[in-house]
């Protein structure tokens, strides 16, 4: 079972700021409203081949997402590739484009769900993870953030 989530946001900083920050597991708490918290990577920008487990919290479950960089085109484009509970998937897709020191930020979101009594069980906990809204509510963030800084 798969699923997608396309959201787009202009952005109040140039696409070098906005790169800094998204590409940082240490500053995902402060914009990605389903965050719990991270392990296995140093704060800074990440780049393709890295690494680091995310763990997240949605209605009050907690779950394990492995991610992986798998391109990082700094600061255009970033793929990340994610493994989540009971063979659950992940493809995310950042796309910045700078115009007049802002920045459109789109993010795309792939996700699979398994088959059969896992997937209906994991599919109760991450239908909505990654949903259009918890998506809005994290770019909203991201914009707010940026605003600040």
């Amino acid at each position: 079972m798969s699923r997608s989530v396309r959201e787009s946001i202009v952005l109040p900083a140039p696409p070098e700021r906005v790169w800094e920050l998204v590409m940082d597991p240490s500053q995902l708490e402060r914009w990605v409203t389903t965050h719990d918290s991270y392990e296995g990577a140093d704060a800074g920008p990440l780049a393709a081949g890295d690494e680091f487990t995310q763990n997240l919290r949605l209605a009050r479950k907690s779950f394990e997402v492995r991610w992986r960089v798998v391109e990082a085109d700094a600061p255009k484009l970033a793929r990340w590739v994610g493994d989540g509970p009971a063979g659950s998937t992940a493809n995310v897709l950042y796309r910045l484009e700078g115009d007049d020191g802002k920045t459109r930020f789109d993010y795309e979101n792939e996700f699979a769900l398994p088959g059969g009594p896992l997937g209906k069980a994991a599919g109760g906990l991450l239908a909505a993870a990654p949903g259009a809204r918890e998506a809005r509510k994290s770019l909203a963030r991201l914009s707010a953030l940026l605003a600040g800084a």
